[in-house]
C-alpha cells in the first residue's frame, strides 16, 4: 500500500557560534579558514560586483506545496570580509521515494552561491562542516551527485510537464536520503553575517505517472593550467547515452575560467549547446520540447582560463588556490545518475 507524503519540513537553527569550543558540528570561522581555500586569506576570492553577495533580505521560502521536502541549514558566523566553502550535511526525512520536479534555494546575505548532492556524505546529518567531500576522493558507493544549484537569493529549477508523450519528468530522491548542501559563503561588509540556505524538493502528486530524469555529470581531473597562461583551454569528451535527451544544463569553474563551453559532438569545432562567460553566476539553460539530443552521443565541454599567478593550477575543490571544470545537466529517459571523469589518458562514465 502506498504512503501519503504531505510537505515535510525539517529545520535545524542552532547558530554556529564564533569562539565557540570546535567540534564537527560547531567549526569556528577560524576552522574554516583553515581547513577551505586555504592560501585564500580572510577576504574575497575575487574583486568586483560579482565577488559581493545580495545584502537585500532574501525572499520568504513560504508557500509550500502539499507534497515535498524542505531543509534549512544551520547559520554560519561570516565575519567581515571573510570568504570560506562550509557543507551542511542532511538526511531527507521522506520514508519513500519521491519523484521531484522541482527545486528551490533560498539563500540570505552572505551565500552566493549554494550546490546541492545527493550521497558522498561523511558527516552525520545536522552537521556543519568547513570542508566539503571530494569528487576525486569519493568512493564507487558512496559518491556524490550534483542536483542542484542556485547563484540568487531565490532560484529554482522547474522541470518539463511534458516528456513528448504527456507525462511529467522527475527525479527519483530516495527514502531518507543522504547529501550535503555545497555554501559558498562572502561578507564583503564590516560587519558580522548569520548565513544560512534553504533547500526546497516539490515532488509530484501521489500516484503521477512520470518519466525518470537523471543528472549527466562532468568532472576533470587533468586540470594542469601554466603560470601567466592566458586563453588556456581544457577539455574532455564524453559519451552520452543512446537515444537520450537533455532538458537542462549548466557549468561550473572557479575564479581563473573566463568561458565554459559544452559542444554538440566531439570535434573541435562542434556546434555550441551551451556558454557562460562567468564564473560567479553561470547560466543555467534549458530547452524546451523536443529538447537537445547530442550528436554521435557525444559531449564535449571545454573551459577557458587566465592565470594570473607564477604557478601551474591543478584540479581541485579550493576555489582559492585550485580550478575545476564541470558540465552538470539532466537528460532522460534515464536508468540512473551519469558521471563523466576525466583523466589525462581520457573520459570514463560511471
Amino acid at each position: 500500500m502506498r504512503k501519503s507524503f504531505g510537505w515535510i519540513v525539517v529545520t535545524f537553527a542552532v547558530v554556529v557560534a564564533c569562539g565557540s569550543d570546535a567540534s564537527d558540528s560547531s567549526p569556528s570561522p577560524a576552522d574554516a579558514d583553515a581547513g577551505m581555500d586555504a592560501g585564500g586569506g580572510g577576504g574575497p576570492d575575487d574583486a568586483g560586483a560579482d565577488a559581493r553577495p545580495d545584502v537585500a533580505a532574501p525572499p520568504d521560502a513560504d508557500g509550500a506545496p502539499p507534497r515535498g521536502v524542505q531543509i534549512q541549514s544551520k547559520e554560519w558566523d561570516l565575519m567581515p570580509e571573510q570568504e570560506v566553502t562550509a557543507c551542511y550535511h542532511f538526511a531527507t526525512p521522506n520514508a519513500e521515494t519521491l519523484p521531484i520536479n522541482k527545486w528551490k534555494g533560498v539563500m540570505t546575505p552572505g551565500v552566493r552561491s549554494m550546490e546541492v548532492y545527493i550521497g558522498g556524505s561523511n558527516q552525520p546529518p545536522g552537521t556543519l562542516t568547513a570542508a566539503c567531500p571530494t569528487i576525486a576522493g569519493a568512493s564507487v558507493s558512496n559518491s556524490p551527485v550534483w542536483v542542484f544549484t542556485a547563484n540568487a537569493a531565490a532560484s529554482e529549477l522547474a522541470f518539463p510537464t511534458d516528456d513528448g508523450t504527456g507525462k511529467a519528468l522527475a527525479f527519483e530522491l530516495p527514502a531518507e536520503a543522504r547529501g550535503y548542501v555545497s555554501m559558498h559563503l562572502v561578507n564583503p561588509t564590516a560587519q558580522p553575517l548569520k548565513a544560512h540556505v534553504t533547500l526546497l524538493a516539490e515532488a509530484l502528486p501521489e500516484g503521477a505517472a512520470y518519466t525518470k530524469t537523471a543528472p549527466f555529470i562532468t568532472y576533470d581531473d587533468a586540470i594542469q593550467i601554466p603560470p601567466f597562461a592566458t586563453n588556456h583551454l581544457e577539455s574532455g569528451t564524453c559519451d552520452t547515452l543512446p537515444d537520450t535527451h537533455f532538458w537542462a544544463m549548466t557549468m561550473r569553474t572557479h575564479k581563473q575560467g573566463t568561458r565554459m563551453t559544452v559542444k554538440n559532438g566531439a570535434a573541435i569545432d562542434s556546434n555550441v549547446a551551451y556558454e557562460s562567460t562567468t564564473h560567479a553566476s553561470p547560466t543555467q539553460k534549458t530547452w524546451p520540447k523536443p529538447f537537445f539530443t547530442f550528436d554521435e552521443n557525444k559531449l564535449r565541454f571545454e573551459c577557458t582560463y587566465t592565470n594570473m599567478t607564477n604557478r601551474t593550477i591543478s584540479a581541485g575543490e579550493s576555489r582559492a588556490t585550485d580550478e575545476t571544470c564541470r558540465a552538470r545537466g539532466y537528460y532522460f529517459p534515464a536508468t540512473k545518475d551519469v558521471s563523466c571523469y576525466c583523466l589525462a589518458a581520457g573520459c570514463v562514465n560511471f
